[in-house]
């Protein structure tokens, strides 16, 4: 069986998470092989499994990410992850269409215009969050105050030309408690990580300075997420 691990030129020879689950599956005769997302001669179809693995270049790139997608799907590709789930969750708007407790958001679409300093005021909010809707490992998100700058506004309006936008409240535990995450496998909870930024930042982001470490989960925590 020949299983095509997707990602990125940067990150060609996988990441070492990625290389670890390589080494599994070849100790149970998978051969794995990296695909570069962007690469033109990648024949899809020529593989078993189609596996999304790190391709973390594809908010750079969102249009170009979801063409591929289509080239899949008329490839007739067998992808691991399904392609119709991929473009859904491109870009973070979807967590709106999940019945699930969010952080407190304001909701601003590509091509609209937006008054951070305004935000804060009628939210009551001391200091939020701006990122893009479409984007990841923390690329373009940074925290404003209640006297939002012509900076901030002058890099909002940037991001608003090619994405949506999200102002969320800033949540100041994310720096002393962490950041959770839960995997759960064909719904039964598998293992949970938590997630802290270095000292004086918010991302938790290993780029960043932040890091990752398993944790077991509170029983109420835990309960909470099989709910979700």
């Amino acid at each position: 069986m020949r299983v095509a691990f997707v990602t990125s030129q940067a990150l060609h020879d996988l990441t070492a998470s990625d290389r670890l689950a390589a080494a599994a599956l070849r100790a149970r005769g998978v051969a794995v092989v990296p695909a570069v997302w962007t690469d033109p001669s990648v024949a899809w179809d020529r593989f078993d499994r189609v596996v999304i693995r790190s391709p973390w270049d594809y908010y750079h790139h969102r249009d170009r990410f979801l063409e591929w997608l289509d080239r899949l799907d008329a490839a007739g590709a067998t992808v691991g992850n399904p392609t119709a789930t991929l473009r859904w969750n491109l870009d973070k708007a979807y967590l709106r269409e999940l019945d699930v407790p969010l952080v407190p958001t304001e909701w601003i679409g590509r091509g609209a215009s937006v008054d951070l300093a305004r935000i804060l005021r009628d939210r009551r909010w001391d200091r939020a969050v701006v990122k893009p809707t479409v984007s990841g490992g923390a690329t373009d998100t940074w925290i404003i105050g209640a006297a939002a700058t012509a900076a901030d506004q002058a890099r909002a309006a940037a991001i608003l030309d090619r994405s949506g936008l999200m102002v969320q409240r800033f949540l100041p535990e994310i720096g002393t408690a962490g950041e959770w995450s839960l995997l759960f496998f064909r719904r039964r909870f598998s293992h949970a990580i938590i997630k802290r930024p270095m000292a004086g930042d918010f991302r938790v982001q290993v780029e960043h300075g932040g890091t990752a470490a398993g944790a077991v989960p509170s029983t109420a925590l835990l309960a909470q997420a099989q709910r979700v």
